[in-house]
């Protein structure tokens, strides 16, 4: 005969055992779940590139599928296009022309033929012997019989401040440093040799400092202009400068930009470039320094929906269903 009181204390014993175990069980359960939480919000961080985030294209690892490629879609081919209407170089003017070169047939050629008052056009353009003019400014010098003296006519204040270099030529100095980045040497070596000017880098570096003086007038009034625009457009980016961290600014108005360069990425900066009391309207992404700006001073800010766009392509992408849902109905 069994024992029921010995049966019924290993039935405890073994739904005690059971429990545990499940419990167990379910601890792993949630710690997996939980870990595939973390590596599926991995993946998609790691899937968020230029084309769904308010990343740069030069944080991409790999440049990103194009969406708006179709399979089977040909390539264009280089030029002008089937069906567009022709782009040709408008001629220049009779003032800018020189001479003028006729072609024409013999006489044995044009027997028989009529001359028309008609031309087929070729405007070449090419550089002139010496692109450049040397003027000699001379100032008199006069002796004073009473005391010998000698007494100099003054050159005008703006021949004097030029010095060797005339303003044009000072303005191409300045255009090549500034806006086509070139070094010292690649300007010298471009002046010696396009030119025919010969100059050292010492004297191009005071051309240079000399042109970049002459900006600070008209920089001024247009960071006073900047205050007083109805929409601005801000952004800034990164570059060293002898291996120092610094952040060009760049205020878009309507008609006019204004750069700025500065160590920090603050909303100091824009403190300082806006003022506190900016009463238009600023266009920017997300970064931190305009949500700061924004609530410290009470701006409007008028973050960019390219952004926001981006951001939500990410959401329609992701791996939760209820995230790729809510994305795809925000998205335009």
């Amino acid at each position: 005969m069994v024992d029921k009181d010995v049966t019924i204390s290993q039935l405890i014993l073994e739904l005690d055992l059971l429990r545990s175990q499940v419990l167990g069980l379910e601890q792993i359960n949630a710690q997996l779940r939980a870990d595939n939480q973390k590596l599926q919000d991995q993946i998609a961080r790691l899937k968020r590139d230029s084309s769904n985030s308010s990343k740069p294209p030069s944080s991409d690892i790999v440049k990103p599928k194009n969406k708006g490629t179709r399979r089977g879609r040909r390539k264009r081919k280089i030029g002008g296009q089937k069906g567009h209407p022709r782009h040709e170089r408008i001629p220049f003017p009779a003032d800018d022309i020189g001479p003028v070169i006729p072609y024409e047939l013999s006489p044995k050629q044009a027997q028989g033929l009529i001359p028309l008052e008609e031309w087929v056009v070729l405007q070449q353009v090419d550089l002139v012997e010496r692109p450049y003019v040397v003027t000699e400014h001379r100032a008199r010098k006069y002796l004073d019989p009473r005391t010998g003296r000698i007494v100099i006519a003054p050159f005008p204040v703006a021949v004097k401040a030029a010095g060797l270099v005339g303003p044009k030529l000072s303005a191409l100095a300045a255009y090549q440093k500034g806006d086509c980045h070139m070094s010292y040497s690649t300007i010298r070596r471009f002046w010696n040799e396009v030119l025919g000017i010969p100059i050292s880098r010492s004297q191009l570096v005071n051309v240079i400092q000399k042109a970049s003086a002459a900006f600070a007038a008209p920089y001024a009034e247009l960071r006073e202009a900047l205050v007083r625009e109805p929409y601005v457009g801000a952004d800034e980016s990164g570059h060293k400068d002898w291996g120092d961290k610094l952040w060009a600014w760049c205020f878009r108005a309507a008609r006019f930009t204004v750069f700025h360069i500065d160590p920090s990425r603050s909303s100091d900066v824009l403190k300082a470039i806006l003022t506190e009391t900016f009463g238009g309207v600023v266009g920017s992404d997300y970064f931190s320094a305009y949500h700061k700006y924004m609530t410290d001073c009470g701006v409007l800010v008028q973050f960019c929906w390219a952004h926001l766009i981006r951001d939500i392509r990410f959401l329609a992408e992701h791996t939760d269903p209820s995230l790729r849902l809510w994305g795809n109905k925000l998205l335009p």
